[in-house]
């Protein structure tokens, strides 16, 4: 797409829409009435200077912030006043070369296996490639050792990471197989700044022009996630109102929560909002304390209890192998004597419609290697045995 915005004085409207589409292709979702924020700030830069306004061009020129160079996202963010953070823990670059044409994603947190020591990613990083030859980077840092005999690796020439870490359409062996013949490792280097890399620095700042740029729902979101107790909060609009589920961190304490959380919604609101109790994705786990030492046992529970609690950070979603592998892990980090064997844990579950026990939608079991996905909601974990 084209900016009509070589002379100073080119026309509000084209700019506008052209900066408009490009944010929009960014991942954005901003208010655009008259008087948002983004109206404002697109009034003052179009009568800014000819700079900054050629800036901006070549920025929205390639679409997408996500493709941006360093120079180009510190210069954009500094107008908004947001700059890089100063960290000082040792991170890496992994650098990747893929020549195949599936999308997949690595996941934060998975672990990689380089030269005797262990690794995990940062951050995630979602790869698409329609031109069928792409690079692309992973900023890992360096944890303890693991023992990662019981656990499937993909291995990339000398390298191997975990294969729980990958997220993929399709049938599992087919596309390790698949990835591993055509994903290879460029290079594995120190990253010598001390600065946010450009991916940290990018998510940061996009989370931050959203509440810029935020209209009432928006307000209405962040004020209720800074009530007490409150966890998430998920707000769908339909034609004349909007849903607001509060998704809160205890159970027992999600009365009192949608009592305040009506006094907020009433203070912002200009449309109609309606409250309303989360979904209840419930579990069971058994045959699991047979393997934890007696002296552990209290410690595992409120473990398994905060997985299955945090399950909403992970996209709803509950990874039977992710599940195996952060016990597993755990349990070696408590020094736990008994051998933890996988293979007779069954994982119960139970959903039910407005966190209400006598209203079940439906249930079932996540067997070996299963991934299941589940509807935003409150998770709990009812018992561990």
């Amino acid at each position: 797409m084209v900016f009509f915005l070589n002379r100073l004085n080119a026309n509000w409207e084209d700019f506008k829409t052209s900066i408009l589409e490009n944010v929009y292709a960014s991942g954005l979702e901003l208010d655009t009435s008259e008087y948002s924020f983004f109206n404002k700030i697109m009034e003052a830069l179009s009568k800014s200077s000819s700079e900054m306004i050629t800036a901006i061009d070549q920025l929205a020129s390639q679409n997408s912030f996500d493709y941006t160079n360093s120079n180009s996202l510190d210069f954009v963010f500094e107008f908004f006043n947001i700059k890089r953070l100063n960290i000082n823990s040792d991170s890496y670059q992994l650098s990747f070369v893929y020549t195949g044409t599936r999308n997949f994603s690595i996941k934060s947190g998975t672990y990689f296996f380089i030269d005797g020591k262990t690794y995990q990613s940062r951050y995630s990083v979602d790869v698409s490639n329609e031109y069928k030859i792409k690079t692309f980077t992973l900023e890992v840092f360096e944890v303890s050792s693991l023992d990662t005999s019981v656990f499937e690796l993909v291995k990339i020439g000398n390298y191997s990471f975990l294969s729980n870490g990958l997220s993929y359409v399709g049938e599992k062996y087919e596309f390790l197989n698949y990835l591993q013949s055509v994903l290879s490792v460029n290079d594995f280097s120190v990253i010598s700044s001390s600065y946010e890399s450009d991916n940290a620095f990018l998510n940061r700042a996009k989370n931050i022009l959203q509440f810029l740029a935020a209209d009432t729902p928006f307000k209405i979101k962040k004020a209720l996630l800074d009530i007490d107790g409150v966890t998430d909060v998920i707000i769908q609009n339909q034609d004349f109102d909007s849903l607001i589920t509060i998704i809160p961190q205890n159970l027992e304490e999600l009365d009192n929560i949608l009592l305040y959380s009506e006094e907020v919604v009433n203070y912002y609101k200009n449309r109609n909002f309606i409250l309303k109790k989360p979904i209840l994705n419930s579990f069971e786990i058994k045959n699991l304390m047979e393997f934890v030492d007696e002296n552990l046992k209290e410690d595992v529970e409120n473990f398994v209890k905060v997985f299955i609690r945090d399950l909403y950070l992970n996209k709803n979603t509950f990874s039977r192998p992710l599940f195996e592998f952060k016990v597993f892990e755990y349990l070696q980090k408590l020094g736990n004597s008994k051998v933890f064997s996988k293979d007779n844990l069954e994982i119960i579950y139970s959903v039910f419609d407005s966190c209400d026990f006598n209203y079940e939608l439906y249930n079932g079991k996540i067997y070996n290697e299963e991934e299941r996905a589940f509807s935003d909601g409150l998770f709990l974990c009812k018992k561990v045995g």
